[in-house]
């Protein structure tokens, strides 16, 4: 249901901007920012209950609004979302879902400021922490977007996607030592996330081979059925090929070659 963000992905990653970016360090190759199309689903799923009972969920304006932004007509849906939140003040989804709709057109300036709308009625949206952190990522502002992530976590401990997000930014100034803190959080809360398996292994490469091995394994085992996956997947398999190899002959050196 939740597509308007995903311009945001594609700002972010590395297939079509500098955000997942190469490393300085000879030791850490690129890091992954966040596939949004793989989280977007979830998202309905912590509307809050104040939301979900509010008179505007159920009027015909808003069932229009959704319909429409489903189907794609981004214009038609703003209009119409735009008279919701004139008439229902306190119904920050509406806000939300205008914030998409700006993703849309594409315009953050804009989105920003109608996320921020959200903050201005309400510091306990979940998903506003996400989305408006990465909406200052892909306008440049890193320290916002920290500052607004750490925020999110202060309240809502359990979401990886937060961790992972986090780990990004430590990873974007390449320090890794917090990076992979963050990305490990990430992987408490979500065993399976394929972009936090994928980073963390990079990282782990020049620590552990056993261990980053496992994770290869772990992020082909959870990626192989991801469309959006199809990219890395190669990439992934190279490396572990790779991190075999090192083993072999990590092993036959310690055993004298027997």
């Amino acid at each position: 249901m939740f597509w308007g963000i995903a311009w945001l992905c594609l700002f972010l990653a590395s297939r079509s901007t500098g955000w997942a970016q190469e490393s300085s360090s000879p030791d850490i190759p690129t890091q992954r920012a966040e596939d949004i199309s793989a989280v977007t689903s979830e998202q309905s799923s912590v509307w809050p209950e104040e939301m979900l009972l509010h008179p505007a969920s159920t009027s015909k304006e808003y069932i229009s609004a959704l319909s429409a932004y489903i189907g794609y007509d981004f214009e038609r849906a703003e209009k119409l979302l735009l008279g919701i939140v004139e008439k229902y003040r306190d119904f920050y989804l509406g806000w939300h879902y205008l914030a998409l709709c700006s993703t849309h057109k594409p315009d953050l300036a804009e989105a920003r400021d109608r996320w921020l709308k959200v903050f201005e009625l309400t510091d306990k949206f979940e998903v506003a922490y996400y989305d408006l952190a990465l909406c200052y990522l892909a306008t440049g502002d890193v320290e916002r977007a920290k500052a607004l992530l750490e925020q999110g976590l202060a309240l809502f401990p359990g979401n990886g996607h937060l961790h992972f997000n986090l780990g990004v930014i430590f990873g974007y100034e390449q320090n890794w030592k917090v990076a992979e803190e963050q990305y490990r959080l990430a992987l408490e809360c979500l065993p399976n996330h394929p972009q936090t398996l994928y980073n963390l292994a990079l990282i782990v490469e020049t620590e552990d081979l056993d261990e980053a091995i496992e994770l290869w394994k772990k992020y082909l085992d959870s990626a192989k059925d991801i469309a959006g996956e199809s990219l890395y997947i190669p990439q992934a398999q190279l490396h572990l090929d790779k991190l075999i190899d090192e083993r072999i002959y990590r092993d036959l050196k310690e055993s004298g070659g027997k």
